[in-house]
């Protein structure tokens, strides 16, 4: 897959040291030609030296080196942590750098500099950067993410493209706090990785986005223990169209929702397309779909499906939100159970926030809730409710469309609600 033109910049830097000795009293061994001494690596004479966690990827780091000056063009190749020098005519060059890691174009960066006649001594700064995205290399998945844990640069992205049906373990998405996006996609038809064992196939860790786009499905299954994605604190999942969260059922119900957990303080979840449905969570577990339990935490939803999804011991089939906010300005909520508040629980501790909200702007996308129900059958779409609070309890049975809003704010008491509850 061909990268993007677009590039970000790496914290990164190389170095490169011109020393200009043209006369022949200076430079007797190679007449008038300027000296260029190249260091990179944290070599010695670097003036920016790597990030210290970033140090053993470099020392790893193989390097070419191309100058051109419109008629002749010098390669040169070496390692990582190594000073590197070599004479051309004075004149008009541009120098090209690009560094790879096994193999893999790791980053890239190029400057034209001229060469002066004299004894001036020059130093010039080259920025190394890597592609938007830069593509994971490997057999299959748990080798690209192997890949990934070696190679990860902060505030960089990785694509990963599947292109086979997969299994693989769970997977723990942490690489030492830096901030970093990985997007994962199948190639040219839908890919589906499916859970092997026990646990979260997926666990987003403080600083890293997950996004998921077009041709992949996340598959769990009958008798797993643990939600099909997790989302930590500082952590971020992304769905976009084409994506599936699907099949899985959390029997222990330890962490709300059997599909998606945003479990813990300041996750955020940006449910813009793709679809999570046929996920279950038992137990007296809640949120079937997705459960948000984490304070601070933030879960949106501007488009998408969430269906077919079940909580039959405890409530909110769709979604639960117990800590936390949810804004959903898109998408559609539909054919979900649970014992109660078939679509979405907002069982909210005082310090929690839930929020249904149709904008105008969010055109043509159309939000809506329909034709849930609890497990007596009967139609049951939001539900409100405080916990050790005074009582308090709102609920709509009948279905919600795109031209209504309804608004439960707990982060005060009593609670802030408007909208047509009850049945109004």
């Amino acid at each position: 897959m061909t990268n993007k033109k677009t590039l970000i910049k790496l914290s990164i830097l190389i170095t490169i040291f011109i020393v200009v000795t043209l006369s022949g009293c200076f430079s007797e061994w190679h007449g008038d030609l300027a000296q260029i001494v190249i260091s990179v690596g944290g070599a010695e004479r670097a003036s920016v030296p790597y990030k210290p966690d970033d140090s053993d990827t470099h020392q790893k780091l193989e390097y070419e080196i191309a100058l051109t000056n419109g008629m002749k063009l010098l390669k040169f190749s070496f390692k990582g942590n190594t000073l590197f020098e070599t004479f051309v005519i004075p004149g008009e060059w541009n120098v090209l750098i690009n560094s790879y890691y096994e193999g893999e174009i790791y980053a890239t960066g190029s400057i034209d500099v001229i060469l002066k006649p004299g004894l001036n001594n020059e130093t010039i700064t080259i920025d190394m950067y890597q592609s938007d995205y830069s593509e994971a290399p490997g057999k299959n998945l748990a080798e690209k993410l192997k890949w990934l844990s070696k190679i990860a640069i902060k505030n960089c992205n990785y694509l990963i493209e599947v292109n086979k049906d997969e299994n693989l373990a769970p997977q723990n998405l942490s690489y030492s706090g830096k901030k970093i996006s990985i997007t994962l996609k199948g190639d040219d038809q839908e890919r589906t990785i499916s859970l092997s064992g026990n646990g979260s196939l997926f666990t987003i860790k403080s600083g890293v986005t997950l996004i998921l786009e077009k041709n992949i499905t996340l598959k769990g299954h009958a008798s797993n223990n643990d939600s099909l994605v997790k989302v930590h604190s500082g952590g971020t999942l992304e769905m976009n169209k084409g994506s599936k969260i699907t099949g899985n059922t959390n029997i222990s119900g330890g962490n709300e929702g059997g599909g998606v957990s945003v479990g813990w303080d300041g996750g955020t979840f940006n449910m813009k397309g793709g679809t999570i449905s046929y996920n279950e969570v038992l137990a007296n577990g809640s949120g079937g779909g997705v459960g948000v339990s984490g304070s601070g935490s933030i879960f949106t939803m501007s488009g998408g499906t969430i269906s077919n999804n079940k909580a039959p011991t405890w409530g909110g089939g769709g979604v639960r939100i117990t800590y936390g906010t949810f804004i959903m300005n898109g998408g559609s909520i539909t054919g979900n159970t649970a014992k109660w508040a078939g679509a979405i629980e907002l069982h909210a501790h005082r310090e929690a926030g839930g929020k249904l909200d149709k904008k105008a702007v969010v055109s043509p996308s159309v939000c809506e809730i329909l034709d849930n129900f609890d497990t007596s059958g009967n139609l049951s779409s939001v539900g409100a409710s405080t916990y050790n609070m005074d009582a308090f309890g709102r609920g709509r049975n009948k279905n919600v469309l795109s031209n209504e809003v309804l608004f439960y704010d707990a982060t005060t008491y009593p609670p802030t609600i408007s909208g047509k509850w009850n049945d109004d």
